[in-house]
């Protein structure tokens, strides 16, 4: 049977559950590592997780100027 999947809107996370998410999209290195993370969330207009089995398996955030246009 597959895990439900609960997706929702989050204030924060883990910085290296995202960088595990992006190493495993091939977006970043190890070499990267996870220093600018807490920077890219809080410059983001919002945050989603997706998790299965209270384990972040996906992540979405909008970049917006708050007025009139949002990125995905």
């Amino acid at each position: 049977m597959s895990p439900s999947v609960d997706v929702r809107l989050i204030d924060s996370a883990e910085p290296e559950e995202i960088f595990r998410l992006y190493r495993i999209a091939g977006w970043v290195t190890e070499e990267d590592g996870d220093g600018w993370i807490p920077a890219m969330l809080r410059g983001s207009w919002a945050r989603a997780g997706a998790f299965a089995d209270g384990k972040l398996i996906g992540f979405a955030r909008i970049i917006s100027d708050g007025i009139s246009d949002g990125y995905v």
